[in-house]
């Protein structure tokens, strides 16, 4: 083929999460001698807007509820009016309709990437057996961690020898600025004193972020001048305050709501933490590594894979707040290695979790498919 590559970024809801900002990330950096196009099945957001801003084709197809037949139809029309040359397909139910549409558009290649999983993962049978059907006409399956391509396996019946690990990774640059940290404290009615902690997450079951509070009890109990930021929304910010409340810790814990200035709050962390029950690979873990903070995380999906225990950070059993604050506790007050433990993650970080290296890898990926047209 000769021209541009018109490549169609396909995925679920663009207006938040980690997901969206990978894919934001992709389109960005790739190379001149292709064209990405988005279609996302339900919101794109200010993110989609930003792209738009950018002369990127957005198109939004608004999911009906349940199972949309119409939609196929729509992401066909677009994929044969955009001459799209590969289709790359975001998370599961972006890889379904667009497998159907790929197929009404005259088989257009798919790659499918899987980000993450949700909590907890269960095998569905009528899901393998689709995946049966599906695999013989997906050129490349890619997953975004070890832990999630083993799911794939486990869960979803793919062939280990069809999945490629192809590892998230972010722009640096945002987070290599300096930072008027103590007037955001004072923003925030923290006290320069005062040790900051803080979760950059989806306020969602998945998070865990009930273990986080629990565990914040037991750190003021021994460390009293120690505050907590819960960066982000989603559905259980309610239930969360909630148990502020009934734990007696409101007064140590910030809900900072969405933020866009997420490279400054780093920047005023003592230490970031993550309490999911799941993880693919973190993109707020990967922020923090570049921010220079030393990270306490669960011992869960791709986490282990990035946080070197004992090196960049720590590992905590999962669910349990007694081991969660005491890792916390240790890096309070040791704060040498607190930030010995930042420098290594950025060390880390800047060899493995750069924007560029993972665009160049989706690249050789799009290159290989395309050429075998």
């Amino acid at each position: 083929m000769t021209g541009k590559k018109r490549i169609l970024f396909l995925v679920d809801d663009f207006s938040k999460g980690g997901t969206a900002r990978v894919v934001e990330t992709i389109i960005k950096g790739l190379d001149k001698e292709y064209i990405p196009i988005l279609a996302c099945l339900d919101a794109s957001g200010k993110l989609g807007a930003d792209l738009q801003q950018r002369s990127v084709t957005v198109f939004c197809l608004d999911r009906k509820p349940g199972w949309d037949y119409a939609l196929i139809f729509r992401l066909a029309r677009i994929m044969k009016d955009q001459k799209i040359a590969l289709l790359h397909t975001h998370q599961y139910t972006a890889y379904f309709y667009g497998s159907l549409a790929a197929i009404l558009a005259g088989f257009v290649p798919i790659i499918f990437t899987e980000h993450g999983r949700h909590f907890p993962d269960v095998r569905k049978p009528l899901q393998v057996l689709t995946n049966k059907i599906l695999l013989p006409l997906t050129a490349a399956v890619t997953a975004v961690s070890e832990a999630v391509k083993v799911s794939l396996i486990n869960y979803e019946g793919i062939p280990a020898k069809r999945i490629e690990i192809l590892i998230n990774g972010i722009d640096p640059q945002p987070y290599e600025k300096t930072f008027d940290t103590l007037k955001l404290r004072q923003e925030l009615s923290v006290e320069p004193s005062c040790f900051l902690l803080g979760m950059v997450a989806r306020l969602g079951e998945e998070k865990d972020h009930g273990t986080l509070l629990r565990a914040m009890v037991l750190i003021s109990r021994k460390i009293p001048a120690v505050r907590l930021l819960i960066i982000g929304d989603g559905p259980k910010k309610d239930e969360l305050k909630k148990i502020c409340l009934e734990i007696g810790i409101e007064h140590l814990v910030i809900f900072t709501g969405n933020r866009s200035d997420i490279p400054c709050l780093l920047a005023a962390l003592d230490l970031s933490i993550l309490s999911s029950f799941y993880e693919g690979t973190s993109i707020t873990l990967l922020e923090a590594m570049f921010s220079g903070k030393a990270t306490v995380v669960s011992r869960v999906g791709g986490n282990p894979y990035i946080v070197q225990d004992g090196v960049t950070g720590l590992l905590f059993n999962p669910g349990d707040e007694h081991d969660l604050a005491q890792k916390i506790m240790l890096l309070l007050e040791n704060e040498p290695t607190r930030k010995r433990m930042g420098e290594e993650g950025r060390k880390l970080a800047y060899r493995l979790y750069t924007q560029s290296r993972m665009v160049r890898e989706y690249e050789r990926l799009y290159k290989s498919i395309i050429d075998k047209k």
